[in-house]
């Protein structure tokens, strides 16, 4: 028996592998772990690190002569609750609490990330 491949065959196989890249995808995005601060960078630039682990209520407003962000953080989770960008897409994300996630406000260079404790023993080393 000399069996060939197929067009059905290949496009089993390529199905297969889409499938296991989401399953894939969907695992590492529903298992990531609480983050145990957030860095809050404005052009590359730390401006705070705030932990996530204590109850932390805090606000900071970046601003200059042409824009403003407020970030917010509370509940353990941090938002960027106003800005003056022209899309608002920072305002309109929710909250971020888990390892990795961030907020991004691309016209005014403001990146808010969360980092869990691998990334707080890598900072150590590394000072």
């Amino acid at each position: 028996m000399n069996r060939r491949i197929g067009k059905t065959d290949i496009l089993f196989l390529i199905i297969v592998a889409i499938l296991l890249i989401l399953s894939t995808m969907a695992f590492r995005l529903f298992h990531r772990t609480v983050g145990d601060y957030i860095l809050v960078e404005y052009d590359g630039t730390v401006i705070d690190r705030i932990s996530l682990s204590q109850d932390v209520e805090k606000e900071i407003l970046l601003e200059n002569d042409r824009f403003y962000n407020i970030v917010q953080v509370k509940d353990h989770r941090a938002y960027v609750t106003d800005a003056n960008c022209p899309d608002k897409l920072c305002v309109h994300q929710s909250g971020i609490s888990r390892d990795g996630e961030t907020i991004v406000c691309l016209p005014h260079k403001l990146v808010i990330a969360v980092y869990g404790t691998e990334d707080m023993e890598y900072d150590a080393i590394a000072q």
